[in-house]
């Protein structure tokens, strides 16, 4: 979070970028030009390309409350402005100790502030931060039924689980599809010469066609594999793949309706919980994180996966206080 020694700091370092910028020109003026192109593309160029909205963190007491902002930060697109910058940064510390007669290391010590101040937020030795996205793609994986189809909402849900997957072959069995890339092309191609899952000919009903995810859900019941949505993944999309669901640590499993409950079912969409295997779901995330919480930091993708992983001991609450009540319903889409 900013602070006033942090600010300082950071004025501090682009007044060094400066000295460093008019030293690079006086020394050459080519290699200034070509990397003066490299800031210009990589910081203003990338905003407007972009047309980027503000960040979470920027602009407060500045701009009106209700800006449009973007997800969250986004300073990795800024990465080659922030390299240009940097080497002005070290070309000025360097030079200003040169002036002042002393060993040029003590400016290149001085350059390298930002990576001091910026040790604490950057460290993935702190937890259960760095531990959280592989928890959360554990719980997600092992929550799954054998060679299970898992529907998962977006990229924070998707990317631990093809890290476990590829890298660390756990549970490859289970296919991860990702709603939100069903309207690219080549996922769906992908899904299809890969897994067989998205039909040739677009799947129907009596009511007419079936959406995206609802004809891949058809189409791996026809190959006989289950059905399974992250607790992440919204109501309306879970109804779109099924009706009977049973909650099992951090997955909805759909359940074949019998005949003496499937018109209700096709009317009223209907969650059960496996208290058994819930429950020690429940046991095994509050064993892994010991009370500990995330640190404060303006982007909340920490608190969403924590949020996540408290879904199991949630649902298993029998007189939940309103909070955890909004909790479950939005969080975990228990509904």
């Amino acid at each position: 979070m900013p602070t006033i020694g942090r600010t300082a700091a950071t004025i501090v370092f682009a007044l060094l970028g400066l000295v460093g910028a008019a030293a690079h020109r006086s020394a050459d003026r080519r290699q200034w030009r070509a990397v003066l192109l490299l800031f210009l593309c990589g910081s203003v160029g990338v905003a407007l390309y972009l047309n980027l909205r503000a960040g979470p963190s920027f602009g407060w007491g500045i701009l009106p409350a209700n800006a449009a902002r973007e997800a969250r930060e986004r300073d990795y697109f800024f990465i080659l402005g922030f390299w240009a910058w940097g080497l002005w940064a070290g070309y000025g510390a360097v030079t200003i100790a040169q002036r002042l007669r002393v060993r040029p290391i003590f400016g290149v010590l001085f350059a390298a502030l930002p990576v001091a101040l910026n040790w604490i937020a950057a460290t993935r030795l702190h937890q259960p931060e760095s531990s959280l996205p592989r928890r959360l793609g554990e719980s997600l994986l092992l929550s799954a039924p054998p060679r299970a189809v898992l529907f998962v909402d977006g990229d924070n849900d998707t990317y631990p689980l093809w890290f476990l997957q590829q890298v660390d072959r756990l549970r490859r069995d289970v296919t991860v599809v990702t709603i939100p890339l069903l309207g690219a092309a080549w996922y769906g191609a992908e899904l299809s010469r890969r897994y067989e899952l998205l039909p040739r000919a677009r799947a129907t009903t009596d009511n007419g066609p079936l959406s995206l995810p609802a004809a891949i859900a058809k189409r791996a019941r026809e190959l006989g594999r289950p059905v399974a949505a992250a607790v992440s993944a919204k109501e309306q999309t879970r109804n779109q793949l099924g009706r009977e669901w049973t909650m099992w640590g951090l997955v909805y499993i759909e359940r074949v309706a019998t005949a003496a409950d499937s018109a209700v079912a096709q009317v009223t969409p209907r969650i059960a919980i496996d208290s058994v295997a819930t429950r020690d779901w429940s046991r095994r995330i509050d064993r892994w994180l010991d009370g500990r919480s995330v640190r404060e930091s303006t982007d909340s993708m920490d608190d969403y996966a924590l949020g996540l992983l408290s879904c199991p001991r949630l649902s298993l609450l029998s007189s939940p206080r309103q909070a955890e009540a909004d909790s479950l319903a939005s969080l975990c889409n228990h509904r």
